[in-house]
């Protein structure tokens, strides 16, 4: 089990944490980060993934964006993907999008 946390904000913030990749040289590519959890055996279940804004009990919550770069001259930007698992027995799994209530 590894997890990685930052400093605690008892009476202020908490610390930032940031994961990334180096940008690459003049004429080289940046790296690729993946998470992912692993495979479930053959009688078990894969990993949950979650990623989520912490709740605020005064004021507003964190956000959150999903982005591909820019490209420049002579390059397409970045396709984003999500996708949803086929299911074996039933029906795949649900996408839901709901928005936040006011």
């Amino acid at each position: 089990e590894v997890t990685i946390t930052t400093g605690v904000g008892t009476a202020t913030n908490s610390g930032a944490m940031t994961l990334a990749t180096a940008a690459g040289g003049v004429s080289g590519n940046s790296g690729s980060v993946s998470m992912k959890s692993g495979a479930g055996g053959t009688a078990g279940n894969s990993g949950s993934m979650e990623l989520a804004t912490g709740a605020s009990s005064n004021g507003a919550t964190g956000s959150m964006s999903i982005s591909t770069g820019d490209a420049a001259s002579g390059g397409a930007g970045g396709a984003i993907s999500i996708l949803v698992g086929d299911g074996t027995l039933g029906t795949g799994g649900a996408m839901t999008l709901p928005p936040g209530k006011t």
